[in-house]
């Protein structure tokens, strides 16, 4: 019943953000054709920040994760250290990159001339995987915190709502 009632939320979500979005290309198309009798304020439309994103995640979680007082509030001083270690192991990637000269875009796929020496190549491969040591290292920690207080059917909800959002 419960996982009926997850995916029936989804996609009411998912049938909601399509109605906004259509509605929003359908202003966005009206504005560009330079109408001066729009009835609406032609503006772009917003994109979403990171912390847009978190906000709406964190609303997510509060709405189809179910948890008593006392898991809440566990649960959410550990998914708060859990999201600040993420911040933090990006924030240290990027300052590990610029420390070593590393160009912002060293995929350089689709952003033009940026070559890399070796010696970067290999630089920023290492910081990459220290980056990815400190998620997992944060991650797992996160999984012991709530393990404490939550039900393995409460951590496999989470573990689905993750991926779901």
């Amino acid at each position: 019943m419960k996982k009926i009632f997850v995916l029936f939320s989804l996609c009411a979500m998912v049938l909601a953000w399509n109605s906004v979005s259509a509605q929003e290309n359908k202003e966005a198309h009206h504005c560009s054709q330079g109408h001066a009798q729009c009835s609406h304020q032609c503006q772009q439309p917003k994109l979403l920040t990171p912390n847009s994103i978190a906000m709406l995640k964190e609303e997510f979680f509060k709405e189809n994760l179910k948890l008593n007082d006392n898991q809440k509030d566990a649960f959410w001083k550990s998914y708060n250290k859990y999201e600040a270690a993420k911040k933090q192991a990006n924030e240290n990637e990027k300052t590990a990159k610029e420390k070593a000269g590393i160009p912002a875009h060293h995929g350089c796929k689709s952003h033009g001339n940026c070559q890399m020496t070796d010696q970067q190549k290999v630089k920023a491969y290492n910081i990459q995987l220290e980056k990815r040591q400190a998620l997992l290292s944060a991650e797992q920690t996160f999984i012991k915190e709530i393990s404490k207080n939550l039900t393995d059917e409460q951590i496999a909800q989470y573990l689905g709502l993750e991926k779901a959002f």
